[in-house]
């Protein structure tokens, strides 16, 4: 966005110049018709004062649009590289939840817990009817809440809300009831698949379509939701967008011994779901966190 500063002394340069060069051409074109019109000075001096007035003010006016307009130019191609999406994560509830519901093809997100999807995904709502009704592919990648980096992002939402129920654990308990209500409720179309991430994500990162990229960081001894997600459109920057989803796939490839729910529709069996891993992850959860779990 260009700065309003900069903006007003550039213009204001602009406007004097042209005044500068306005004055010392009348002067020119005065002396030119005393000389020329010695006998009728006042009808000489009187169109060529005319004609210079008008073409003044069409120049001036012109050179001061240019310059404004370019300066929104370069402001609104700069906003359309990257716009903040929210400034605090926590508060941005219904703008993620406007987003899933302009899902068409595909959701791909990895976050610390992946609370609001999961939710949805439990609930039968938006991310549900995203696969029963558009067929929509979501892939949705969460830290393993046994591992190191778990405790580590439990110890910095402690630190942060004194928050005494671990949101990490939390949501990976509600995993077994996507699975359950994936058997009941079988979504016509779609799939889903489930991977848990040892390593902390260091960001949270949402991919709709292949076409919008919402990202947020986490920040040592900070709960992560407390910071601002920021907004890439893949035709406002490709190069940068593709960054993010490289990002994100290599993310997901480096989880593949780690898939612990995959439901495809059209598969003899469409739902696996990895009970083992899930009881293992619970047992690791409860030694980890006692009764915060």
């Amino acid at each position: 966005m260009c700065d309003k500063n900069k903006l007003e002394l550039v213009s204001t340069k602009h406007l004097l110049a042209w005044i500068i060069c306005g004055l010392f051409g009348l002067i020119l074109i005065l002396i030119g018709a005393y000389i020329k019109y010695p006998d009728n000075r006042d009808m000489a001096i009187y169109a060529i004062m005319s004609g210079l007035g008008i073409s003044f003010i069409v120049t001036a006016f012109s050179k001061i649009l240019t310059v404004y307009f370019d300066a929104w130019i370069s402001g609104h191609v700069y906003e359309k590289h990257m716009e903040i999406f929210a400034e605090k994560r926590f508060s941005a509830e219904k703008k993620y939840q406007s987003q899933n519901d302009k899902i068409q093809k595909s959701l791909y997100l990895m976050s610390v817990s992946a609370n609001n999807a999961i939710e949805e995904l439990k609930k039968g709502n938006r991310l549900y009817k995203a696969m029963d009704i558009k067929g929509a592919d979501i892939q949705l990648l969460i830290i393993d809440p046994s591992s190191c980096a778990a405790r580590q992002q439990a110890n910095a939402d402690r630190l942060s809300h004194n928050d005494e129920l671990n949101p990490i654990s939390r949501d990976f308990k509600r995993i077994d009831e996507i699975h359950k209500h994936l058997i009941n409720d079988t979504p016509r179309h779609g799939s889903l698949e489930i991977r848990l991430m040892e390593e902390h994500p260091l960001m949270t990162l949402y991919i709709r379509d292949n076409e919008t990229c919402i990202f947020g960081h986490y920040f040592p001894e900070c709960r992560g939701d407390s910071y601002a997600a920021i907004r890439i459109e893949r035709n406002w920057n490709k190069n940068v967008f593709d960054q993010y989803a490289k990002f994100f796939y290599t993310k997901w490839i480096k989880s593949e011994q780690s898939r612990l729910l995959i439901f495809k529709k059209g598969d003899d069996d469409p739902i696996s779901f990895d009970q083992m891993l899930y009881n293992q992850k619970l047992e690791s959860c409860e030694s980890m966190f006692g009764n915060n779990f």
